[in-house]
């Protein structure tokens, strides 16, 4: 049986339809599943042990051209787990003999991130159905792969990326003085502009740490987050250590942090699916949308300030206003409530 998952989207989007692939995989053992997605995170979906294989989305690529590659083999199952356009277009012009998903319309004016409507197409037959439009981005790919086993999934059960250190990620702790001491990751970027957390409020965060928890921060970030908050940050040398980290190391990198802080992205999905004691910094898009409630627990919590203002999802005209209301003193308040053993010495 050959499985097709498209996901063009975000690593956030991709982490939280895992529980979804792993819960089809564990039904149905003969089955070989293969992903195809941004070739950007690719090398991440490689060290998921229930993925066979991977197939990635060149970003120069058409959206003819990618339909074209996909079209090269046959499926018996396509899946779409989240309701975005592009990945409707694949998944419907796929060679697929069953295909499952959320299908949206497409013009702008229908288009919703958070469609209601899932259906399933085999052959000449077409069956739909509607789901709460509230739940979370897992609870909508779980609703997906209940539809495809036809079992009773309703929980995530346990967690599902592997943090065992990799001889690589264990080298790079080590370059850079971490292997053997205790620090903080934050993630204070996204893809999408108007989730960033603020400079000024990244520059308070890491004082009000080495304060009151004595210990460094490291800073993941693509190449130009780093450039733009080095300039801020020069003045605190010690403090923080700026990284731009291996995609296929990430998850290992993260599960050594004492907690991790960062905004609505791919890290903070990885990070709160691993148990690792999280605080998720929201602005214009709310938790609930992104993680289900039993993930707000002792080891995550999410702090959400919605300026209710009249920016798109991509553009801000507020100049980040939402993101600006989140506090240093605020964060470093949620983490108290963690519990932690700090370390004695001075690590700073």
């Amino acid at each position: 049986m050959k499985v097709l998952v498209i996901e063009s989207g975000g690593l956030g989007d991709f982490v939280s339809t895992m529980p979804a692939i792993k819960l089809i995989g564990e039904k149905f053992s003969d089955a070989k599943i293969i992903v195809k997605l941004p070739k950007w995170y690719a090398s991440f979906a490689r060290n998921i042990p229930y993925i066979h294989e991977v197939l990635e989305m060149n970003p120069n690529y058409s959206i003819i051209k990618t339909v074209h590659e996909i079209r090269k083999d046959k499926y018996d199952l396509v899946i779409n787990f989240h309701p975005a356009r592009k990945n409707t277009i694949f998944t419907l012009l796929a060679r697929g003999r069953r295909k499952v998903g959320y299908f949206v319309a497409m013009s702008s004016e229908h288009y919703s991130y958070r469609a209601n409507h899932f259906a399933e197409i085999r052959g000449l037959r077409f069956k739909s159905g509607k789901i709460d439009p509230g739940i979370s981005l897992y609870e909508r790919a779980l609703i997906i792969a209940r539809l495809v086993t036809k079992d009773n999934l309703l929980f995530i059960t346990d967690p599902y990326i592997k943090n065992d250190l990799s001889k690589k990620s264990t080298l790079l702790l080590e370059r850079l003085s971490l292997s053997s001491k205790k620090f903080v990751t934050l993630h204070p970027f996204s893809s999408k502009s108007t989730k960033n957390w603020p400079s000024e409020r990244i520059k308070s965060f890491i004082d009000l740490l080495a304060l009151e928890f004595n210990v460094p921060v490291l800073i993941l970030g693509s190449e130009k987050d780093l450039i733009i908050i080095s300039e801020v940050i020069q003045e605190k040398p010690g403090k923080c250590i700026l990284l731009t980290p291996p995609m296929e190391g990430l998850a290992e990198i993260l599960s050594k942090s004492l907690f991790f802080v960062g905004v609505d992205s791919g890290p903070l999905h990885i990070a709160v699916s691993s148990g690792l004691p999280a605080i998720g910094l929201f602005g214009r898009t709310a938790p609930t949308l992104a993680f289900p409630k039993s993930f707000q627990n002792k080891k995550s919590f999410f702090i959400y300030k919605n300026y209710q203002c009249k920016c798109s999802y991509n553009a801000c005209i507020e100049m980040g206003m939402c993101m600006s209301m989140i506090t240093a003193e605020e964060v470093i308040e949620a983490a108290k409530t963690f519990q932690l053993e700090l370390p004695n010495e001075n690590l700073l």
